[in-house]
């Protein structure tokens, strides 16, 4: 009896027990972290989507002899596309007469980074983009059927140097419907000096002029993963569907 006594003074002790329900609680906390913050880490790996890219060729399949046009899309939100720029500034031709960050005609024949996004009726979406902060977005049916141009878009730049930096929102009803191949290109020079690249060029030898509208050479992306809402019932856009 007397070691009967003892054993339930033991169980009964308050601040075993305090011990042991603090004990409780402890573990019932690591065991919730342990299952919450996985979940949480995937996603926010998930929100975001980027695909990096490197201009490292001219249009003709030929090694450029400066630092690649790194090009990033990054989803953003489902709204649209975020485009960002890193390359070399190379300041020739002069600057557009244009305001920055608005739209400017035949940007082209300027200093420009551009980005391709196709789909496989043929409908294609082309951003041009000037270091010194002009912009050109257009849509296009078929190959150089222009079918709206001159559109708004969100785009700032910076120059450190001999480098300059862009970042430009494409808004997801500038997009066809459901793309599923890219292309981008980058220009700079003057005169016997212009330089035309490409992210993926035509065979060497093949063509004797430039063209970036070869669709043929443009290659797969997965856009969906990029922004979601442009394929399916969840695809709207007024640009496309009125043109």
């Amino acid at each position: 009896m007397p070691k009967l006594g003892r054993i339930c003074l033991f169980v009964l002790d308050p601040r075993t027990l305090l011990t042991l329900c603090i004990c409780f609680i402890m573990y019932v906390i690591k065991e919730w972290n342990l299952k919450t913050k996985p979940s949480s880490h995937l996603d926010n790996v998930a929100s975001t989507v980027r695909y990096d890219f490197q201009i490292t060729k001219t249009w003709d399949d030929k090694p450029v002899d400066h630092l690649p046009v790194n090009i990033s899309l990054v989803s953003h939100s489902d709204v649209g596309v975020k485009v960002l720029l890193k390359a070399p500034f190379f300041n020739d031709p002069v600057a557009p007469s244009g305001t920055p960050g608005e739209p400017f005609s035949h940007l082209w024949d300027y200093e420009v980074a551009e980005v391709f996004f196709l789909n496989e009726q043929n409908h294609y979406l082309e951003v041009e983009l000037c270091p010194h902060g002009q912009h050109l977005v257009l849509l296009l049916r078929g190959y150089k059927e222009l079918i709206k141009d001159m559109l708004p878009l969100e785009f700032k730049t910076i120059r450190v140097g001999n480098l300059w930096q862009g970042e430009a929102i494409i808004p997801g009803v500038y997009f066809p419907k459901e793309i599923t191949k890219m292309n981008a290109y980058a220009i700079h020079g003057s005169g016997d000096e212009r330089t035309y690249e490409a992210l993926y060029p035509t065979t060497n030898g093949k063509y004797k002029e430039p063209d970036f509208h070869r669709l043929e050479y443009f290659k797969a992306i997965d856009f969906v993963t990029l922004l979601p809402s442009n394929v399916g019932e969840r695809y709207k856009s007024s640009l496309w569907e009125l043109s």
